[in-house]
C-alpha cells in the first residue's frame, strides 16, 4: 500500500517539485539551527582565517607567475589590499620594504629638501600632528629605496640629540624645507606601519624551509577582546631572500555580531536560492529531453543531422531518444548517398556539355575553314571539265592537290587540337635537347630566310629540359615557321635562351609589324595578322592554339610580347 501511495504521489512533476523544495527548506532549517548551536562561536574566526590564508595564497601565486616583478608586485599590492582590507609587505633580506606601493597609498608621507635632495618621510598620525612650521630637523630611517620613516624631529634645534639616532640607515636632516603632503586614509597609516614594525619580532620566529610554506603566527591581545593573525612566507630572487608578510585582525563581540546578522541573511538567501536551483533541475530532468527532442526533429526537418539526442533513460522518452538517432542515422546516410550521386551527375552533364561544344565548335571550324579549299576544287573541277581552262591541266591539278593537303592538315591539325583541350592526352616527359630541336626546325626554313635576307642570330647555351620531345618540336616548328612568314624583308630573327632558378627561357624574337593592342589574340584560333585573299601561306591557322595548349600541359610560363618593331614568343622548361 505505502509503495502504491509514493508511487501515485510522486507520479506528477507538480508533486515532485513541491516535495523536493519542502525538503530543501527543512535541510537548510535544521543545518542553521546546526550551525547556531555548534558553529556560530568558531565561525567567525576560522571564516577571517580561511579568507586570509586563501587571498594570501592567490597573492603568491599571482606575483610568481610574474617572475616577482615590481612593477607587478605594487599593483598586485593594491589590489590586495583593496579586495581584502588587510596589509602586506614585501620585505628584502636587509630589512628593507620592497613594494613601495604599500607606503606611497597608505601611509602618511611629507617630501622635504634638504642640501638640494628630495627625501619622502613617512609619519605616523601621532607625529604628524604636531607639525607646526615647514623648516623641520629630522631624524629619519630609510625603510625602503625611496621612502624614510620618521624617528624625531624638531621645529628648531633645541633640545634634539642627533647623535643619539646615528646608525647606518639613518639620516639626520637640519633645517629641511617641507614642500608637500600627503594623508592617508583615516586609521590606516600606523594599521600599515605596524606592520612592518612587526616584522622583524615575526622574522626571529620565522624557520625557513626548502618548500616555501606559509607559516602562521598568532597574538591574542590583552587590551581588547582580539586577535592579530599573521601569515609569512619567503622566496628567492637574484640570489637574494624576500619575505612575504600579511596580517587581519579579529575583534571579538563587535564582528560576531555583524557575523551573526550577516550569517543569518547568507543561510536564508542560500536556502532560498537552493530550492530555487532543486526545482529547477528537477524540472529540467523532466522536461528537457522533450525539448531536445524536439530541435533533434527540427534540425531533421531542415536536413541537419549533426546533433544527435543524448538520452540515456530507460524509459519510453530514452527509446524514443534512440529510435530518433537511428532515424537521423540513415536519412543522414541517404541524403549523403543522394547528394554524392547529384554531384556525380553533375560533373558528368558539365563534361558531356564540354565535348559538345567543343564538337560543335569543331564541326562550325571545319565547315567554316573547309569551304574555301572546297570551293576551289569544285571550280577547278569545273573548269577542266567544261574545258574552259585558260592554263595547262597540270596547273588546276596542282592547285586542287594543294587544296586537298591543306583541308588534310585542318583536319589533323582541329582533332589534335581537339584533344588537347579536353584534358585526354597524356604527356610523358623525357630528357630532352631543345637546341638540337631549335637547329633542325631552323634547317628547314633556311631557304625561305636566305630569299628574305634575315638575318638569324641564335645565342644558346647548352641545357638539357624535361619535355615531350614530339610536342616541342611541333611547337618551335610553329614558331620559326611564323617567322618564315611574317619576318620582314632584311629582318632579323633571335633566338636565346635565360637561366632562372630551376627553369630554362627561350625567347624567339623577329623584326614585325603587329597592329593589335593585344597580342594574347594571337593564341586564338586561325587569327591571322595578315588579312589577305593570297592561299599562298601554308597551315591551318591554329599552329598557336595547338602549341598554347602543349605549353600549358608542360606547366609553363609563356607569352607574346610586343616591342616596337619586333615580336617576342618565350616559353619555359624545367631543367632536367
Amino acid at each position: 500500500m505505502l509503495s502504491k501511495w509514493v508511487h501515485k504521489v510522486t507520479s506528477k512533476i507538480s508533486t515532485k517539485i513541491f516535495l523536493s523544495t519542502v525538503s530543501i527548506v527543512v535541510v537548510i532549517l535544521l543545518v542553521q539551527s546546526l550551525l547556531y548551536i555548534f558553529v556560530i562561536d568558531n565561525a567567525q574566526y576560522l571564516t577571517k582565517k580561511n579568507t586570509l590564508e586563501k587571498d594570501f595564497k592567490i597573492f603568491l601565486e599571482d606575483i610568481k607567475d610574474k617572475r616577482y616583478d615590481l612593477e607587478y608586485i605594487n599593483l598586485a599590492t593594491r589590489d590586495y589590499i583593496k579586495s581584502s582590507g588587510n596589509p602586506v609587505l614585501v620585505m628584502r633580506g636587509n630589512g628593507r620594504i620592497y613594494n613601495e606601493t604599500l607606503l606611497k597609498a597608505f601611509t602618511n608621507i611629507i617630501t622635504v629638501n634638504a642640501d638640494d635632495q628630495e627625501y619622502k618621510i613617512v609619519f605616523d598620525e601621532e607625529l604628524l600632528s604636531k607639525l607646526t612650521r615647514d623648516k623641520l630637523t629630522i631624524a629619519a630611517e630609510q625603510i625602503s629605496e625611496n621612502y624614510y620613516l620618521v624617528l624625531d624631529f624638531s621645529s628648531d634645534n633645541l633640545d634634539f640629540d642627533a647623535e643619539a639616532y646615528a646608525g647606518e640607515n639613518i639620516v639626520f636632516l637640519e633645517q629641511a624645507q617641507v614642500i608637500d603632503y600627503q594623508f592617508a586614509p583615516a586609521d590606516k597609516s600606523n594599521y600599515y606601519l605596524n606592520l612592518y614594525q612587526e616584522f622583524f619580532f615575526l622574522e626571529s620566529q620565522y624557520k625557513i624551509t626548502s618548500n616555501h610554506a606559509v607559516q602562521s603566527f598568532y597574538y591574542e591581545h590583552t587590551d581588547v577582546d582580539a586577535t592579530t593573525i599573521y601569515n609569512m612566507t619567503h622566496y628567492y630572487e637574484d640570489n637574494q631572500i624576500y619575505y612575504v608578510l600579511t596580517s587581519s585582525t579579529i575583534i571579538g563581540l563587535r564582528d560576531q555580531l555583524k557575523f551573526i546578522a550577516s550569517f543569518n541573511l547568507f543561510v536564508f538567501f542560500i536556502g532560498l536560492a537552493l530550492a530555487i536551483l532543486l526545482s529547477k533541475v528537477i524540472s529540467n530532468t523532466l522536461s528537457k529531453p522533450v525539448i531536445q527532442l524536439t530541435e533533434n526533429a527540427k534540425k531533421m526537418a531542415n536536413l541537419d543531422f549533426s546533433q544527435k539526442t543524448e538520452i540515456n533513460t530507460h524509459d519510453e522518452i530514452g527509446s524514443l531518444g534512440m529510435s530518433l538517432n537511428t532515424l537521423s542515422n540513415q536519412l543522414e546516410e541517404s541524403v549523403l548517398t543522394l547528394k554524392s550521386k547529384n554531384k556525380e551527375l553533375e560533373v558528368n552533364y558539365r563534361l558531356k556539355s564540354i565535348e559538345e561544344q567543343r564538337a560543335k565548335d569543331l564541326i562550325l571550324h571545319l565547315s567554316h575553314e573547309l569551304n574555301t579549299p572546297l570551293g576551289i576544287v569544285s571550280g577547278f573541277n569545273e573548269i577542266l571539265a567544261d574545258g574552259i581552262n585558260d592554263k595547262a591541266p597540270a596547273y588546276y591539278h596542282d592547285a586542287i592537290s594543294n587544296e586537298l593537303e591543306r583541308m588534310s592538315t585542318l583536319i589533323g591539325d582541329m582533332l589534335e587540337l581537339s584533344v588537347l583541350e579536353g584534358g585526354q592526352y597524356q604527356l610523358t616527359l623525357d630528357d630532352v635537347d631543345v637546341n638540337a630541336i631549335i637547329y633542325e626546325s631552323l634547317s628547314h626554313f633556311k631557304e625561305t630566310f636566305a630569299h628574305k635576307d634575315i638575318k638569324v642570330n641564335i645565342e644558346l647555351s647548352q641545357e638539357i629540359v624535361k619535355a615531350n620531345f614530339k610536342k616541342m618540336h611541333q611547337v618551335i616548328n610553329n614558331f620559326i615557321s611564323n617567322a618564315s612568314k611574317y619576318t620582314e624583308v632584311h629582318g632579323e630573327y633571335c633566338i636565346y635562351n635565360t637561366i632562372s632558378e630551376d627553369k630554362i627561357y627561350y625567347y624567339f624574337v623577329n623584326t614585325a609589324s603587329i597592329k593589335v593592342d593585344d597580342v594574347s589574340i594571337l593564341w586564338e584560333k586561325f587569327y591571322r595578322t595578315h588579312k589577305t585573299n593570297t592561299r599562298n601561306e601554308n597551315g591551318s591557322g591554329i599552329g598557336l592554339s595547338i602549341a598554347k595548349e602543349i605549353l600549358t600541359l608542360h606547366e609553363s610560363d609563356f607569352g607574346i610580347t610586343k616591342g616596337e618593331d619586333s615580336v617576342t614568343f618565350y616559353f619555359s622548361l624545367k631543367r632536367a
